[in-house]
C-alpha cells in the first residue's frame, strides 16, 4: 500500500503568469464544491485533464493537478474552454 506515484510532467503556470485562468478554477472550485487545483502544468498535448495523486500512497490527501496542452487551449474560445474545465472538475 506504500508507493510513490509518478507526478506530471509539464512546466508550472503561476497565478501571476495567468491570473484569468486561475480566477476561472477558483470560481469553478467554489461553484461545484470541489477540491482545489494546487498545480496547474502546461504541455505540448492536444488535450487537458486533472490528475489527483495521493501524497502517501492510497493515504493521505490527494494533490491535484490540472494539465493543460497549449495547442490544445490555443484551438479554443473562452467559453469552450470554459466548458472544458468544468468537465473535467
Amino acid at each position: 500500500f506504500w508507493f510513490r506515484a509518478p507526478r506530471p510532467e509539464g512546466r508550472p503556470l503561476t497565478r501571476e503568469m495567468a491570473p484569468r485562468l486561475f480566477f476561472l478554477l477558483d470560481s469553478a472550485t467554489r461553484r461545484m464544491a470541489t477540491q482545489p487545483i494546487h498545480q496547474v502544468l502546461i504541455d505540448d498535448s492536444f488535450n487537458a485533464g486533472i490528475a489527483q495523486i495521493p501524497s502517501f500512497g492510497l493515504f493521505g490527501r490527494n494533490r491535484n493537478y490540472l494539465l493543460i496542452g497549449l495547442p490544445f487551449i490555443n484551438a479554443m474560445s473562452a467559453e469552450h474552454f470554459q466548458a472544458v474545465l468544468a468537465h473535467e472538475f
